[in-house]
């Protein structure tokens, strides 16, 4: 969680940067406008977007990367550690949830300011002598002690109003708030802090979003009366600035009065439109630093022919190629003709028909194919089998024999944990209640990643296998000794080797 957020914190204050860098002292005001209210947004979406990169064949692997080729239950990807992991006993308060209250008490202190500052604006719309200027509303209220504007309406002192001691540019610069929607820019981005105020580079981009608004303002007034320039200047310098309803409402005066007086004096550069495609090429740049990526690597899913639940693990960084060219149960260095390489491919592309029409995740296949398959596979050189999509290997060694702990086996009966399979079968944890730990002769334990976690309430897949099961097992491992075994990988399974969150 803390890497999170502190990687939203760096993408903010990257987008932070661009815009002093590039933008601040350019006359975009608009661009600046929709950049600032990105610049709160998607540093809270970006590290949360995965990107998904193929590799095929696979280049890197990690330790039990091959595990999933032989389990075709439920499509569970296994890890390749066969102990036990330990089950502590669960605490009623973590460290992490007791931070995490702590933000969540701040945020609704938050919220609750925030929602008092709307409704107090509302209520005094509510209270105050409403006067209609075009599509707009003009507030009169003694309350108020300088001109602010709030959604389409323009609040102003109501003696001063009444004694026309209200400047025209005054209502002007106020209009173009209104009309320009400023105040829906300030509500979100206040919103938005309730939730990260935890964010540093938030609070300095509202503030700087509320002074872009007063650039835009003023770029108004300037622009319609361009002979009264001067005057605006004077006016800006006798007005005071107001400290009430300040954290919602568009205020005339926002203490950069200098800057201000720069900005409306400044002319257009010649390199604003560069420095605004500079600025969005650094920031998607940099926003692409800041996704996850997930490298992956193709290998099969399913396993016709024979499931092994112990199985070897594969070197990092050796290719899975490398793998079954190691372990093919036979090969040639001549290898085979054209035409049997072209039989070859007719058998799989016939079953993977089969498999799309049907929606299988595996198929069946026949006595007589799979002896066909097998006996050409068998004298393909290494080169030709590689990338096959009906491929053989070696048996695999049986696994020794293992016997939970009392204190592991007790752990298997938690249904929020574990997941139990007894000698193949998907059963109920209550069902161990009827054994001892000493009744099984074999167990082995896997974590549930990704997808294999979907529609489960349990973190890890426990399979047990009974003293005859495994005598059972034994028996049929002599017999198929020399058997390989046959696996389809057009069905790809996609493991993750590498993700960044």
């Amino acid at each position: 969680m803390m890497a999170l957020l502190l990687k939203i914190v760096l993408a903010s204050a990257c987008m932070t940067g661009i815009y002093f860098l590039l933008l601040a002292k350019q006359k975009s005001f608009r661009f600046n406008r929709w950049y600032l209210l990105l610049s709160l947004l998607l540093p809270l979406i970006v590290p949360f977007i995965e990107l998904e990169i193929t590799a095929t064949p696979a280049e890197n692997l990690v330790q039990g990367y091959v595990q999933s080729l032989y389990i075709v239950q439920d499509a569970i990807a296994m890890d390749s550690k066969t102990n036990v992991v330990a089950v502590t006993k669960s605490v009623l308060f973590t460290a992490t949830d007791v931070v995490l209250f702590g933000f969540l008490i701040i945020s609704l202190v938050l919220l609750m300011r925030y929602i008092f500052c709307v409704h107090k604006l509302l209520q005094l719309k509510k209270s105050a002598v409403l006067v209609q200027r075009g599509q707009l509303s003009i507030a009169l209220s003694e309350e108020v002690k300088q001109a602010f504007s709030f959604l389409s309406t323009i609040y102003v002192n109501r003696k001063a109003f009444e004694n026309n001691e209200i400047s025209n540019d005054i209502l002007l610069h106020e209009t173009a708030h209104c009309e320009q929607w400023h105040s829906l820019d300030v509500l979100f981005g206040q919103l938005l802090l309730v939730f990260t105020w935890w964010n540093p580079l938030n609070w300095l981009l509202l503030r700087t979003i509320r002074q872009n608004h007063e650039f835009l303002a003023d770029e108004k007034v300037v622009t319609e009366k361009p002979d009264d320039t001067v005057s605006y200047l004077q006016l800006l310098l006798q007005s005071a600035s107001t400290q009430l309803y300040s954290s919602v409402v568009s205020e005339f005066n926002y203490a950069f009065i200098k800057k201000r007086f720069t900005m409306i004096q400044k002319k257009n550069s010649r390199h604003a439109a560069l420095y605004t495609l500079t600025s969005m090429l650094i920031c998607l740049v940099v926003l692409g630093c800041f996704m996850s990526f997930r490298y992956k690597a193709v290998m099969t899913q399913s396993v016709v022919e024979k499931r092994v639940d112990t199985v070897p693990s594969v070197t990092p960084n050796k290719s899975f190629d490398a793998y079954l060219e190691k372990n093919t149960f036979a090969y040639s260095e001549k290898g085979v003709s054209a035409e049997e390489m072209a039989l070859y491919k007719s058998i799989t592309d016939k079953y993977e028909i089969k498999r799309e029409d049907g929606k299988k995740k595996w198929v069946e296949i026949s006595k007589e194919d799979k002896a066909s398959l097998k006996d050409i596979f068998g004298r393909m050189s290494k080169e030709q089998q590689r990338g096959q999509r009906i491929r053989f290997m070696k048996q695999l060694p049986p696994f020794a024999k293992n016997t939970p702990t009392t204190k592991q086996f007790e752990n298997f009966k938690k249904a929020d944990v574990y997941g139990v399979w007894l000698d193949d079968k998907k059963v109920s944890n209550e069902i161990l209640n009827q054994y001892t730990n000493s009744d099984f002769a074999h167990y082995s334990v896997s974590k549930l990643y990704g997808a294999a976690k979907k529609g489960r309430n349990y973190t890890h897949q426990v399979n047990l296998m009974t003293k005859k099961a495994y005598d059972d097992y034994l028996t049929d491992k002599r017999k198929n000794a020399h058997e390989p075994i046959m696996f389809m990988s057009w069905r790809p399974y996609v493991a993750v080797v590498e993700k960044t969150k």
